[in-house]
């Protein structure tokens, strides 16, 4: 377990030492040697200030922890430690060192939703991180507006999904375990964990073989749909041979059976995405497809002959949201 010095732990957690002095004073603080704090110290500072700076006096948080109505050992879990330390440096110092416009390097904290920082700020350490990606990017001429559009999307993309995490978390586990009358040792308990776990094995066994199924035929997956994911290929015949393989991928791995559809045509790409009546066509085919099926439309068929597949016809079949009839067409290997 890393200990930091009182100076150590001001640093990391962005305060003056008096402040982390006043902090043991009150007993809201209480290092395990004379001088000897932990990481969950430093992180109880960062919260101590904020909730200082939301109004609540310091002499009232101590007599609530002092009470036992407040409690703050919740910040040891090693869950914890995903929230990042101080670095050593400021904004302004880096752009200063690498030569990344402070613009930039201000933009890393705005873009995933948080104020936009001071010049003189302290970087954070998961930030630091970015530097070296941005580094590379200028050094070799990227134009500042085009890293610009990529933070952005990449943050909000980080955001939303920080978000909807937390949400998630909120409504389903703390709320009814608190209604439920447990403390915060009990929300997450060892069996909840280990089946998160387990889903988290799944979809990492789906996101490879999603990959390994799309890359060698030339395609790549778009965005994750709820249990479902879109991908892009150049062509057709390829986009079919890989569905197929993706289908039997599936089945292999003991997940439920995938149903796949496929159509060609124009396409609109904007920030990572596609859009278009040909992508709204595929989705709607998909959802007609039945378990272990790959439907293509009539335009994907006549694309991909020559390499081996096999189309049996199904016949014209009425899409949500696409008026008239589509002829479709079950694809399998030959």
């Amino acid at each position: 377990m890393a200990a930091y010095s009182r100076v150590e732990t001001a640093g990391r957690a962005g305060v003056d030492t008096a402040y982390v002095e006043r902090l043991v004073d009150l007993g809201i603080l209480a290092p395990s040697g004379e001088d000897q704090f932990s990481a969950g110290d430093v992180r109880r500072v960062v919260m101590v200030q904020a909730l200082e700076g939301a109004g609540i006096p310091l002499d009232g948080l101590a007599a609530a922890l002092r009470s036992g109505a407040l409690s703050l050992a919740f910040m040891d879990a090693a869950s914890y430690e995903r929230f990042a330390a101080l670095a050593g440096e400021t904004f302004q110092q880096v752009s200063d060192r690498t030569g990344i416009p402070l613009h930039l390097l201000l933009l890393v904290r705005e873009a995933i939703g948080s104020a936009q920082p001071s010049p003189g700020d302290r970087m954070r350490e998961d930030e630091m991180a970015i530097v070296p990606f941005l580094e590379i990017q200028i050094a070799h001429g990227f134009r500042p507006i085009a890293i610009e559009r990529l933070m952005r999307v990449q943050g909000d993309s980080l955001r939303r999904m920080a978000e909807t995490e937390a949400a998630w978390w909120n409504s389903e586990v703390v709320m009814p375990a608190l209604a439920a009358g447990k403390g915060p040792e009990e929300i997450a308990n060892v069996d909840f964990s280990d089946e998160l776990n387990t889903l988290a094995e799944l979809a990492g066994t789906l996101a490879r073989l999603v990959q390994r199924s799309s890359l060698p035929y030339g395609g790549k997956p778009i965005k994750w749909l709820g249990d479902g994911v879109m991908f892009h290929f150049r062509d057709p015949g390829p986009g079919v041979q890989a569905a197929l393989e993706m289908r039997d991928g599936v089945a292999s791995a003991g997940l439920p059976p995938a149903h796949v559809g496929l159509h060609t045509g124009p396409v609109l790409f904007q920030e990572g995405d596609y859009y278009g009546q040909t992508v709204n066509v595929a989705a709607r085919i998909a959802d007609v497809a039945r378990p272990g099926e790959v439907l293509v439309s009539e335009a994907v068929a006549d694309a991909s002959q020559g390499i081996g597949l096999v189309f049996q016809d199904i016949g014209p079949v009425e899409l949500k949201g696409v008026s008239g009839a589509m002829h479709l067409l079950s694809a399998r290997q030959a």
